[in-house]
């Protein structure tokens, strides 16, 4: 019980630096996409109001992705316990928007938007954790060694 527990901690710590790293090289990376004008009506529309948007998604997929494979023998709890943790800290922001859209409706459209954050957030971080077969990357990162589905967790006879 206390070795899952350890597991989930280290995976929510691990998933939030992860985020936090993307995210802060992303936010680098803005002003000089935000100077840059695109040709074309299309790519002018991707980066001014789609990529912003697709930031969060792409840094929840990325962390995602990572505590799903650093954490591969243990990928249900780690991930699941990285979602609750980000849930968890989202929660009191949703609390402020419901009760800011029962008392007037200038902020039921608030309350739209951090629902859908929310769900594509989290999509994005279940899509992420749990995309990668189980032994897919192991052969480009483990050259030599056997598949991690053929290998076994440590202590396992």
């Amino acid at each position: 019980m206390l070795i899952r527990l350890w597991i989930g901690v280290r995976a929510a710590v691990t998933g939030v630096l992860l985020t936090f790293l993307f995210r802060l090289t992303t936010e680098q990376l803005m002003p000089t996409i935000r100077g840059w004008t695109p040709p074309g009506f299309l790519g002018q529309w991707f980066v001014w109001s789609m990529l912003p948007a697709a930031i969060p998604a792409a840094s929840a997929l990325g962390s995602g992705l990572a505590v799903g494979w650093l954490f591969r023998v243990h990928r249900r709890l780690a991930v699941g316990s990285y979602l609750a943790f980000v849930l968890l800290l989202s929660a009191p922001r949703g609390y402020q928007v419901v009760a800011n859209a029962l008392t007037a409706d200038r902020y039921v459209p608030a309350l739209f938007d951090y629902v859908s954050n929310l769900a594509i957030v989290t999509g994005a971080i279940l899509i992420g954790g749990f995309a990668m077969r189980r032994g897919s990357l192991a052969t480009l990162v483990e050259a030599g060694d056997a598949p991690l589905a053929e290998s076994k967790p440590p202590g396992v006879d």
